[in-house]
């Protein structure tokens, strides 16, 4: 197995935060087709670091234009997605959840549908339960009020940089 590789990248404003992660689901679209299960992508950081700003961007650049907003209380929401090679956009905010609510999400059969892409907010909190990620992508405060780190951790991150 190929070692996991970092890169990090800073974002200066939401609106960065956003294209970066359209531009991410546009990539992992192009590369999903060697896939045979569900892409997981697990996101870490603090409270307001950015992963849902993320998310957001990362739904639109799989063509989703409804608004996204976190599943805090609902713990798990899906989208449809238009485009190929995915149908479905699985969205999961484990920050109020245990490892009983997690194995009722039934993570490990949603991850068998290879057009499924699962995404997951505080997955530090669960990642006993989602062991084999596809990538772990983590956000950090940066010194300035929106300004963030994003260090992405994984194997298709030297591809997506260039």
């Amino acid at each position: 197995m190929m070692a996991k590789r970092t890169n990090t990248i800073h974002t200066k404003s939401a609106v960065e935060m956003r294209q970066l992660g359209s531009a991410y689901a546009q990539f992992l679209s192009g590369v999903a087709k060697r896939g045979r299960r569900a892409y997981v992508v697990a996101l870490k950081g603090d409270l307001g670091a950015g992963k849902t700003t993320f998310v957001q961007g990362f739904a639109a650049g799989l063509g989703i234009h409804v608004p996204v907003t976190s599943p805090t209380f609902v713990i798990m929401k899906t989208y449809p997605v238009l485009l190929p090679p995915f149908s479905q956009l699985i969205h999961i905010d484990a920050y109020r959840i245990n490892a009983r609510a997690c194995a009722q999400l039934e993570i490990a059969a949603l991850k068998k549908d290879p057009r499924t892409i699962i995404i997951i907010e505080w997955a530090d909190r669960v990642m006993r339960m989602i062991r084999h990620c596809t990538e772990v992508i983590t956000f950090i405060h940066g010194g300035r009020a929106r300004e963030r780190s994003v260090t992405f951790q994984g194997n298709f991150f030297d591809d997506f940089l260039k």
